[in-house]
């Protein structure tokens, strides 16, 4: 079982993981705050919650990843910077589907002990995921009558993404556009 407090620290000490749009597309950020945690990223990882590191030791092959969520640590270990990215958008899966919230006063531990704050708790588990193909894409077709709006398509990317898909093929009508 992971437990943390009000303020979540991310670490990534290897210069390879780009930590900010892995905090932006996996919604981690956005995840965390809704359940009133506010994060913060750095490279040292001496005190950090979530740990973020690329090895193509641990993780062989493309867009892998490990993740492993044990008492105050959630670590993630990615074979290239899309299998960091997959790992997070599977915490982020875990946390909108298993997070308990506990506030002080309903605290049963002992080791939650800060007055008036509130504490996260999630599942330990460990998972080990890759892809069973290299390359997953969608064609959408994008024709007359069925043309979606802009806000649809902007949706699109990040779902996808959310759901590993590592392609989207796009088919375009000249007629949807009058041309």
């Amino acid at each position: 079982m992971f437990t943390a407090g009000q303020h979540i620290s991310i670490c990534a000490p290897d210069s390879r993981v780009d930590v900010f749009p892995l905090l932006t597309w996996s919604n981690i950020v956005d995840v965390l705050a809704a359940l009133g945690l506010h994060t913060n990223a750095r490279r040292s990882c001496k005190d950090g919650h979530i740990h973020l590191s690329i090895n193509s030791l641990i993780c062989a092959g493309l867009h892998r990843f490990h993740l492993r969520i044990v008492n105050d640590m959630v670590n993630i270990v990615g074979s290239d910077p899309t299998g960091m990215m997959y790992g997070l958008h599977c915490l982020t899966q875990i946390i909108r589907l298993h997070a308990k919230v506990v506030r002080k006063s309903n605290a049963q531990d002992a080791a939650l002990t800060t007055p008036g704050a509130h504490y996260v708790i999630l599942p330990a588990i460990e998972i080990a995921d890759w892809p069973d193909i290299p390359q997953r894409a969608v064609l959408y077709s994008y024709r007359k009558p069925f043309c979606p709006s802009a806000s649809s398509m902007r949706g699109l990317v990040p779902l996808l993404s959310r759901l590993r898909f590592s392609h989207l093929l796009l088919e375009i009508d000249n007629e949807a556009y009058g041309t």
